[in-house]
């Protein structure tokens, strides 16, 4: 689904999310996202039952209030013992789909939150 045209002058944008192919700015990536509004990473994990707690320790080390978790195209829950990896650090964590994730990590990197988004495509 085409995401509507804006004008926020931020680093990375997610213009669309179709087919498992995500439009960030104006490049594609076939791939799942680690995103802020200042950095891009593919992430080599597509399904959210392949993240381990070490990921969870990698995210727990980036310098935001909440992470958005993009399970695929429903929602899906994480293990207590996941969420609290990043809890204990102070860092919110809210699972949602992964369309609806691009959609609210767009609006809170548009407010000026300090927000990452892991988009995982399947």
């Amino acid at each position: 689904m085409q995401f509507s045209r804006d004008t926020i002058e931020q680093k990375f944008f997610i213009r669309s999310f179709e087919n498992n192919v995500f439009k960030v700015n104006d490049q594609n990536y076939e791939t799942s996202l680690l995103i802020s509004h200042n950095s891009l990473t593919p992430w080599q994990k597509m399904q959210l039952s392949e993240l381990t707690d070490e990921d969870f320790k990698t995210l727990s080390a980036l310098k935001v209030e909440v992470i958005l978790l993009g399970t695929g195209a429903k929602q899906h829950f994480l293990p207590f013992h996941q969420q609290k990896i990043l809890l204990m650090k102070g860092i919110g964590i809210e699972a949602m789909s992964t369309y609806a994730a691009c959609k609210t990590y767009n609006i809170l990197v548009a407010e000026g939150r300090k927000v990452a988004a892991l988009l995982l495509i399947q």
